[in-house]
């Protein structure tokens, strides 16, 4: 998002390349991408960047990309026979270096890298020769990576499945292989391509089917998630892992019946696999057999010594949630405690607090006010921000389920110019103070690329929500970038909100989430800030209480509808029949009717909230 030319930004983006900003660099070459589709050489520097992270599925094919646009450009030659030589393929990597040095002779990088080549070459043809057979060979490898996958060393075994790639017969199981590590450290757009390739090379590979259903599925395409995990299953309808993702991806698209039906005859015969556990306990409170998901839990927590991180940490938090469902608080507890104490993240109290006084201490009335505010100034925008586990997503659904409304889910397109836009001014001043460099050119620009995505994900509905709760942060940006927008603030009682969100596995989305003295720190500044958007925004803002919503939920529902200037629709009413897609946590939630038993619920923990008791209150 720039005002920049292609030539501009390419040069500002070598400087960062000099100076090591690498993912700053990167910022910029995209958009030399978005504003000139055929420059070879910002997308031959995507691959090199990306190469230089690790990333080389990605690497791959941008630098793929640069070559179709050029196919006579030396330097994307050389930095293909890069990328093979870090994949340790160096018969490949020949080829693409010799053709750089056809091209330019004088290109002494080629020339220097054509001869360690041809020693690599030479070893690895001597390795196999004096060490074994190539199969011999890619076992070492294998139990080499797979020891490092044991430890939670991710990058170290992706280094190990790649470096086998080198051997032609190895290449779709390492595909996979490699795929695997990747959605582990998920980089799920790579771990896609890399599964992608191994099916490229054997559509009939079973696991490769199953990981691109599990990935497909995380980023929220069930559907296509259905056809991958239904071709697994026709391959090996005994296979466990498809099996458990089979009914994972039924529930969620509301068949619950078959899900059940998937996984009970493996419960059953007493299958001890994390997979089908984890599968079973999330249906098993639909068919009240939370008791047998309980038992195959912990009986697997007993016995089996190999369980990796991740699983042990989601049967913790699934063993909570059906302690929790039982009453049973005090165990439900001490199993979410167990979870959140394995998480491996940490959070910086004191700096995010110092991050908030910053933020308000910039973003007075008067800093805000002296911003031009875009001039189109559309009403399709609606903001439901807050904290998150207060009620966003069934505000989102709610509204949704109006004719005139498109529910877009958790959009990232107010952080993406929150991380650019220091960038456009060559990181004069950071955020927010670079706003105040902001001009009427670069503002209507920036709405109007925005305005464009909303668009593409609905060109009818004259109404189009972002649910991202976060965007709480950033609302003098939004009041800037958006000014005929709305924005829906949802408020629950503080206790309810940590402890849901405490009870609640993010991955890595919510650093602060894992800890209760970090919840409630996290919480009062978000408190403050909210406060101070109260005395500053001019952007109209409704703000909702969760409970008030679901005591009334008609009245409020109305509110809502009319705040975002529609005419009522009874199918607001009637939102859980609505069977758009949450990626969520709270998909389960909304697909139902409103009910009450979440307000108050932190009484059932009261003896573990010592920290969180601080928080009554502060509203």
């Amino acid at each position: 998002m720039s005002l920049l030319s292609p030539a501009e930004l390419s040069n500002q983006a070598f400087t960062l390349v000099e100076q090591g900003k690498h993912n700053a660099a990167l910022d910029l070459f995209e958009q030399v991408c978005e504003l000139d589709a055929n420059n070879a050489e910002a997308w031959m520097m995507r691959g090199v960047i990306k190469m230089d992270t690790g990333a080389l599925v990605v690497a791959e094919e941008y630098l793929d990309k640069a070559h179709d646009i050029d196919p006579d450009y030396a330097d994307v030659y050389y930095y293909r026979a890069c990328l093979r030589r870090l994949q340790n393929r160096f018969a490949d990597a020949l080829v693409y270096v010799q053709r750089a040095l056809q091209l330019d002779v004088d290109y002494a990088e080629a020339k220097k890298l054509l001869v360690e080549l041809q020693s690599l070459t030479s070893q690895a043809d001597g390795s196999i020769a004096d060490g074994g057979s190539a199969n011999e060979k890619i076992k070492q490898y294998i139990d080499k990576a797979d020891q490092y996958r044991s430890q939670n060393q991710l990058a170290e075994a992706l280094s190990v499945y790649r470096e086998a790639l080198q051997f032609k017969t190895s290449n779709t199981a390492h595909y996979v292989y490699i795929g695997q590590v990747l959605y582990e450290m998920q980089q799920h757009v790579d771990a896609i391509k890399s599964f992608q390739l191994a099916l490229n090379l054997d559509a009939n590979n079973v696991v490769a089917n199953i990981g691109l259903a599990l990935v497909t599925f995380m980023q929220g395409h069930a559907q296509e998630a259905g056809v991958f995990i239904d071709r697994a299953l026709q391959l090996e309808p005994e296979n466990v892992s498809a099996i458990a993702l089979a009914a994972n991806i039924a529930k969620h698209l509301g068949n619950k019946q078959k899900a059940f039906d998937l996984l009970a005859p493996l419960v059953a015969k007493n299958i001890k696999d994390a997979n089908i556990a984890l599968a079973f306990a999330i249906i098993s409170k639909d068919f009240n057999c939370q008791q047998d998901a309980i038992n195959l839990m912990e009986s697997i927590l007993q016995t089996e010594k190999n369980l990796s991180l991740l699983s042990t940490i989601n049967l913790y938090f699934n063993l909570g949630n059906l302690y929790d469902n039982l009453q049973q608080y005090d165990k439900a507890f001490s199993y979410y405690k167990k979870g959140n104490d394995l998480k491996p993240i940490s959070f910086d109290r004191q700096a995010h607090s110092q991050k908030i006084d910053h933020y308000i201490k910039v973003q007075s009335r008067e800093f805000l006010g002296a911003l031009p505010k875009a001039t189109q100034a559309s009403e399709r925008p609606i903001f439901v921000v807050g904290m998150v586990r207060s009620g966003t997503s069934l505000i989102e659904q709610i509204l949704s389920s109006h004719p005139e409304v498109f529910g877009a889910g958790e959009l990232p397109d107010v952080y993406q110019i929150v991380n650019v836009l220091p960038d456009v001014f060559n990181k004069i001043q950071s955020y927010p103070e670079c706003m105040s460099l902001l001009s009427q050119d670069i503002v209507d620009q920036l709405e109007q690329k925005c305005l464009s995505h909303l668009s593409e994900l609905s060109a009818d509905a004259l109404r189009v929500v972002d649910k991202l709760p976060g965007n709480f942060m950033h609302l003098g940006l939004i009041q800037t970038i958006y000014p005929g927008a709305k924005v829906i603030h949802c408020k629950r009682d503080p206790l309810d909100t940590c402890l849901s969100t405490y009870f609640q596995d993010f991955s890595t989305a919510h650093p602060y989430a894992y800890d209760l003295e970090n919840l409630q720190s996290f919480y009062k500044d978000y408190l403050r800030l909210m406060e101070h958007w109260r005395d500053v925004l001019t952007i109209p803002m409704l703000e909702i209480n969760y409970e008030d919503l679901v005591m009334d939920q008609e009245s409020v529902s109305r509110q809502l509808v009319e705040f975002c200037g529609l005419e009522w629709s009874e199918e607001c009413m009637n939102f859980h029949a609505n069977k758009r897609y949450v990626k969520t946590a709270s998909y389960d939630q909304v697909n139902k009717p409103i009910y009450q038993n979440s307000i108050s619920r932190w009484k059932n923990y009261e003896v573990h909230l010592s920290e969180l008791l601080k928080l009554q209150n502060t509203e």
